[in-house]
């Protein structure tokens, strides 16, 4: 019997979206680790993380959506910044 594409696209999509996400915490760990990363990316990094894991936020989580939205929005900016000091023999290391 031939799946549907609602089904296909049901069965996958987790499975692409968790490769995604754990290949980008790999990437970003091994941007932490790398010694020619410049210590403002490593502490910006540090930060970003302890802000999204205590309790102590700029708008309270327990405020529907927009609770959230700000550890969101947190978490874009800080990704964005270092994606900038990934280099390619970072991304190489990591596709061996």
């Amino acid at each position: 019997m031939k799946r549907s594409l609602l089904w296909r696209l049901i069965s996958t999509t987790p499975i692409t979206a968790w490769r995604y996400v754990v290949g980008k915490v790999r990437l970003y760990l091994e941007l932490f680790r790398a010694p020619s990363t410049p210590w403002h990316v490593k502490v910006v990094m540090v930060g970003a993380l302890v802000y999204l894991l205590l309790p102590l936020d700029i708008i309270p989580d327990y405020i529907p959506i927009v609770g959230v939205l700000d550890d969101f929005a947190v978490l874009g900016l800080i990704l964005s910044y270092a994606d900038r000091f990934i280099t390619d023999d970072m991304r190489a290391k990591l596709d061996e």
